[in-house]
């Protein structure tokens, strides 16, 4: 800002350069002595989590170990956005046709909160759901986890601690008074789903046909 003459910083990076544009702005931030030396505004457009997690959608599961393996680059684009201390905007293009929505830096910040998941890795179902669905059968009943239990009430807000940084939230603490969901219960819930999207096209189909005989 000094050497510039601006009074306000503001980083702009879309795709690969909001990677870029987080840890820049996560490096000025931990080098600056004082707030007023560092980035004023983060803007992180339509980024990824990690170079792993968008390249697995469009080349298969071996993009992730391939690359940290040939190129040993650190891509986490979730770490270096969550423990930037300033203000910052993530955009995000759920149609996006590059850059799958489960890949994108917003499911990746959702991921790290909501399960400490910091990987972003494509899922698979366990067995008995994947077994299940192949033969056209609801998701096991006996498989659903149950919901967690209520947290004692929060000291503060609302919220969470991401590790380092605090983000002004209480630790634990999730609307509707419940504890973090688990990701077996995220995988029935989603797998729940599934089923009853299949439901509804047989019964789209069998409509269909209906009215054309009709």
């Amino acid at each position: 800002k000094r050497d510039c003459g601006v009074p306000k910083v503001i980083l702009h990076g879309e795709s690969i350069g909001g990677l870029s544009a987080a840890k820049a702005a996560k490096a000025l931030s931990d080098s600056s002595s004082s707030a007023e030396a560092g980035v004023d505004l983060l803007i992180v457009d339509r980024s990824f989590a990690s170079l792993g997690a968008v390249a697995q959608y469009l080349v298969g599961g071996w993009a992730v170990p391939g690359l940290r393996l040939f190129t040993g680059w650190d891509t986490d684009a979730v770490q270096a956005y969550l423990v930037f201390p300033g203000p910052k905007l993530l955009c995000s293009d759920p149609d996006d046709e590059i850059i799958a929505e489960p890949g994108s830096l917003k499911t990746g910040v959702a991921l790290f909160l909501e399960l400490g998941d910091a990987r972003a890795l494509r899922p698979h179902p366990p067995r008995e759901y994947a077994l299940n669905e192949l033969l056209g059968l609801r998701p096991p009943g006996d498989k659903a986890p149950p919901l967690p239990a209520s947290p004692p009430p929060p000291t503060a807000r609302s919220g969470v601690v991401v590790p380092g940084r605090p983000l002004g939230r209480a630790q634990g603490f999730r609307p509707g008074g419940r504890g973090r969901v688990s990701e077996a219960q995220v995988v029935h819930f989603c797998q729940c789903l599934r089923w009853i999207a299949r439901q509804a096209r047989q019964a789209g189909k069998a409509g269909g046909q209906g009215g054309g005989q009709g």
